[in-house]
């Protein structure tokens, strides 16, 4: 069951923190099966168990939501510089929990595969 601050990744590769589930009311009546997802920076209106469909993975730490072709940005805490870095298999985002961990770089940013296949330009 998802809950309240987990960051959760759908299948289309959307990654989203959970701010609030509240109980959805019909005629001034509580349904208790179809309580209502709030999104961070968005009203969805999704109910738990039609968000729950979509989901592939949830947690309270988005960095458990990163899968290898993902693209991350960190901060490297030792120089100050932001650097981009694709993940190119699951020894990486080992390393990569590993330094978040140790504090020698912060997690800025996630462009998950499956978004860059939708945004980006194909030439051929």
């Amino acid at each position: 069951m998802i809950e309240v601050g987990e960051w959760i990744r759908t299948r289309a590769g959307h990654i989203h923190k959970i701010t609030n589930i509240y109980p959805h009311y019909e005629n001034e009546k509580l349904v208790y099966e179809e309580q209502i997802v709030e999104l961070a920076g968005k009203h969805s209106g999704w109910k738990v168990y039609q968000l729950e469909s979509i989901i592939v993975k949830h947690s309270k730490n988005i960095i458990d939501l990163i899968k290898v072709k993902d693209i991350i940005e960190v901060l490297d805490n030792a120089t100050g510089e932001n650097y981009i870095t694709y993940i190119f298999d699951e020894s990486m985002i080992e390393a990569v929990k590993e330094d978040i961990k140790d504090n020698h770089i912060k997690l800025l940013g996630v462009l998950t595969h499956e978004q860059f296949n939708s945004i980006a330009y194909r030439l051929e």
